[in-house]
């Protein structure tokens, strides 16, 4: 899943997955406000628990370690998350 992200195996980390899967859905609709429900589905759709019970702060956290590696996403608390066009 790192590969995924430009980055080594050395940074390779627990919740890459999740970044990962974060920054392909979003991508996928670059310009577009994405809710943080329709991407929690996108990114936890694997898992047999259906994600973790705090959800909406654990894609925040992703977001905020994607940003710090350079990725430019937009949050806004109504609308979701969105890479600008």
């Amino acid at each position: 899943a790192a590969f995924l992200l430009g980055l080594g195996a050395a940074c390779m980390t627990p919740d890459a997955p999740v970044q990962s899967h974060m920054l392909n859905h979003l991508r996928t609709h670059i310009g577009c406000w994405v809710s943080w429900r329709d991407l929690g589905g996108a990114v936890y759709c694997g898992d047999p628990d259906g994600g973790p019970l705090n959800m909406r702060a654990c894609l925040a956290i992703a977001c905020r370690k994607l940003r710090r590696r350079g990725f430019v996403i937009e949050k806004s608390y109504s609308r979701g998350y969105r890479i600008p066009a």
